[in-house]
C-alpha cells in the first residue's frame, strides 16, 4: 500500500489498471464526500479522481464490497420477509375482491403468501448472484476490494491510498511535480 498526495487537479494516469497493472483503457471515478453541519448551514465538499480500472478487477471489487455470497444470503432473508408481507397483502386482496370471508387465515391464503415469498426470494437471489465475477482474479491482483481510495482532501491537495505498488510507482513517475509520496 502506498499513500500519494496530489497537488492540484491536473494529473496523468498510466494506461494500466490501478489494481492488477494490466493494460486497460477503462476508467473509474473514485469519490469522497465530507459533510459539515453548522447550526443552520450544511456544507458539502467532494473530491474525486479518475483512475484506470479493468473490468475483471472492477467486477471482483464490486462483488467483494457487496458482501459476496454473505451479501446474497442477507439479501435473500430481506427479500423473503418483504415478499412474505407482500404475499399476505395479495391474499387479503384476493379475499376482499373474489374469495369469501376468511381466505387469509385458510391454508390457501398461507400457501399464496408462501409462494409469493419463495418466488420473490428466488428472483432477488438470482439477480444478485448473476453479478458475481466470472473467472479467476489476475495473478498480480492487489486486493479484492477497491485498490484506490481518496483518504483525505482540502482545496489544494488530495491524499490517495493506492494498493498496487507497481501502479503507484508508475503514477508517481509520470506526475513528478504533481504527485508526492506519502
Amino acid at each position: 500500500m502506498q499513500h500519494v498526495t496530489l497537488i492540484g487537479k491536473d494529473y496523468r494516469v498510466p494506461p494500466a489498471c490501478a489494481c492488477c497493472s494490466e493494460p486497460t483503457e477503462e476508467m473509474r471515478t473514485f469519490e469522497k464526500n465530507e459533510v459539515l453541519f453548522l447550526l443552520v448551514v450544511l456544507i458539502t465538499k467532494k473530491a474525486s479522481v479518475t483512475m484506470p480500472y479493468c473490468r475483471p478487477c472492477r467486477e471482483h471489487a464490486t462483488w467483494s464490497k457487496g458482501g459476496g455470497w454473505l451479501g446474497v444470503g442477507l439479501l435473500g432473508v430481506l427479500a423473503f420477509v418483504l415478499s412474505w408481507f407482500l404475499g399476505f397483502v395479495l391474499a387479503f386482496l384476493v379475499e376482499a375482491l373474489w374469495a369469501g370471508q376468511g381466505f387469509v387465515e385458510t391454508t390457501k391464503g398461507v400457501l399464496l403468501a408462501l409462494t409469493v415469498a419463495v418466488a420473490g426470494t428466488a428472483l432477488a437471489v438470482w439477480l444478485r448472484a448473476r453479478k458475481r465475477p466470472r473467472g479467476p482474479l489476475p495473478r498480480k491482483h492487489a486486493t479484492e476490494k477497491w485498490a484506490v481510495e481518496v483518504v483525505s482532501f482540502d482545496k489544494r491537495r488530495t491524499r490517495l491510498r493506492l494498493d498496487s505498488l507497481p501502479f503507484a510507482k508508475a503514477f508517481l513517475e509520470i506526475n513528478p511535480g504533481v504527485a508526492l509520496r506519502g
